[in-house]
């Protein structure tokens, strides 16, 4: 539901100063995103566009109807990120595609200045303390219920950990993600097939497209925020190894997939995804 635009930078002048300003947003988890039925900010008494709502991402434009028209008029500041810093100071806008992202959940004034130059961000919410509920959530967690046995561990607030086993395997092709309850602050997926061999995944900031497993998954998942909340972060799935599984391993035949998923009899000089079993890992063909 995001797109990048790259604009001109008179496109701001363009704007009639009677365009009005439109939002969409996360008030009603993902019920909020819809650009054809937006909220509408209005004037307040300096004639300043203004809008109170509770939230922690939104996006705001001068049009509204499918995401293409949305985006186009699409406008924001510091690439999408209202830092604790930025609270309650005006901030120069800029076009901009992106979602912005406030830095807690609350209840928030959006204010956007006459002239659609600046923003400012001001809620009566006071900063939480404490670390946000992560859960790993999916296909197999009551159809996507954020359920507290499926809810991961930290000690940081930055490094997250969730151990599979018994009642919380992840089934084999059942999507799932790793989020909060509100999708947002953190709200990660690779996108795809989730490499179940204890290496680096990347994860993706309000993907659109979910992961799966290509096997039952065993073991551990752990989330690290090396960038902050609603950046880019690892993931790493570490599969539990007994002796026998490692006997059985072993002796299961191997097959090749290229990158997009496509099987390869021969592989060589690149990059492929190798299968044995359940493990799965990439590995360099020379």
């Amino acid at each position: 539901m995001k797109k990048l635009y790259a604009f001109a930078a008179a496109a701001l002048a363009a704007f009639s100063m009677n365009a009005q300003v439109y939002l969409c947003g996360n008030w009603d988890n993902d019920l909020g995103w819809d650009p054809a039925n937006p909220k509408e900010l209005t004037k307040n008494d300096d004639g300043n566009w203004e809008i109170t709502l509770h939230m922690q991402s939104f996006k705001i434009s001068t049009a509204k109807g499918d995401w293409d028209t949305f985006n186009a008029g699409a406008l924001s500041t510091n690439e999408g990120t209202i830092t604790e810093e930025m609270v309650g100071k005006p901030q120069d806008l800029e076009a901009w595609g992106e979602n912005t992202n406030l830095p807690w959940e609350g209840d928030w004034t959006i204010t956007v200045s006459a002239d659609y130059k600046t923003l400012t961000c001001t809620t009566t919410t006071e900063k939480p303390v404490g670390f946000p509920e992560v859960y790993v959530v999916g296909a197999m967690t009551d159809n996507w219920a954020f359920l507290p046995d499926w809810m991961m561990s930290t000690e940081d607030g930055i490094t997250y950990t969730f151990t599979c086993s018994g009642a919380t395997i992840v089934p084999k092709e059942n999507e799932f993600k790793i989020s909060t309850s509100n999708w947002t602050g953190i709200n990660y997926s690779t996108e795809g097939e989730a490499i179940a061999d204890g290496d680096v995944n990347y994860g993706k900031y309000n993907a659109g497209g979910n992961m799966y497993f290509v096997e039952d998954f065993e073991g551990e998942i752990k989330l690290v925020l090396v960038n902050g909340q609603m950046k880019e972060a690892e993931i790493y799935f570490t599969p539990n190894a007994g002796v026998d599984a490692v006997a059985v391993e072993n002796n299961a035949a191997v097959e090749y997939f290229n990158l997009q998923g496509v099987r390869v009899a021969n592989p060589e000089n690149g990059l492929y995804i190798r299968r044995q079993g359940a493990t799965v890992s990439k590995v360099l063909v020379k």
